[in-house]
């Protein structure tokens, strides 16, 4: 992980939620079905809006440099322009993503309006052709290579399953979101992965039951 790698100082290390990674029965430690083993030793790396240290955040030059230095997953905000596009950028508003002192909600405009924006000068002039990705560009990117962990900002659930499923990545995909789009997110793909944060401590009943204990395959659930 030289190179690029050295860059990811704000990759997040972390062991993911009891029950949506490992869970322990009897002494032992299963892993829910579906779910990759970390690639560095017992905690995930995940490339918090994929590796941006000189490179802007959430562009497809980040999530790229982010598998490139061997992650785990890269983290990706989501949004909805105002004709339907599902795109990755984490704040409401493009303010401080563009130099021309433009100024808009990404809700209020449509993707061809984004899709013009610079977002890349402001980091360097080297990244003035990097734009605001899609949903599903980034999909294709990712496919096969790298996990996603998905944080819905403004985003419908029905619409990102169908995408996610579209692509065949359920297994793919982690899901971080308010309790009750997890909730919908189960209901409407039972196989995708669901990451939680369960806040106080009076939360981890909600966040067993909305959990489901899925075990891989060939194990005995009543070891």
């Amino acid at each position: 992980m030289r190179g690029i790698g050295s860059r990811v100082v704000t990759c997040v290390i972390l062991c993911l939620l009891v029950t949506t990674s490992i869970r322990c029965t009897s002494g032992t430690q299963e892993r829910v079905e579906g779910l990759p083993s970390p690639r560095h030793g017992d905690v995930y790396v995940v490339a918090h809006r994929g590796a941006h240290i000189g490179i802007p955040e959430n562009t497809l030059a980040a999530y790229e440099a982010a598998i490139e230095a061997g992650v785990d997953f890269v983290e990706v905000d989501l949004r909805t322009t105002r004709d339907g596009h599902i795109v990755s950028i984490h704040n409401k508003e493009i303010d401080s993503y563009v130099t021309n002192g433009q100024q808009g909600l990404v809700c209020e405009m449509t993707l061809e309006q984004l899709k013009r924006l610079d977002i890349g000068s402001r980091i360097s002039p080297r990244w003035s052709n990097e734009r605001i990705p899609t949903f599903e560009e980034i999909l294709e990117l990712c496919k096969g290579r790298v996990g996603i962990y998905l944080d819905l900002k403004d985003a419908s659930v029905e619409r990102l399953v169908s995408i996610v499923k579209k692509w065949d990545m359920t297994g793919q995909v982690l899901w971080y979101a308010d309790f009750d789009e997890l909730e919908r997110v189960a209901e409407l793909c039972p196989e995708c992965i669901l990451m939680p944060d369960p806040g106080p401590e009076e939360n981890l009943p909600q966040v067993i039951t909305l959990t489901p204990q899925r075990k891989s395959p060939g194990r005995d659930s009543s070891t």
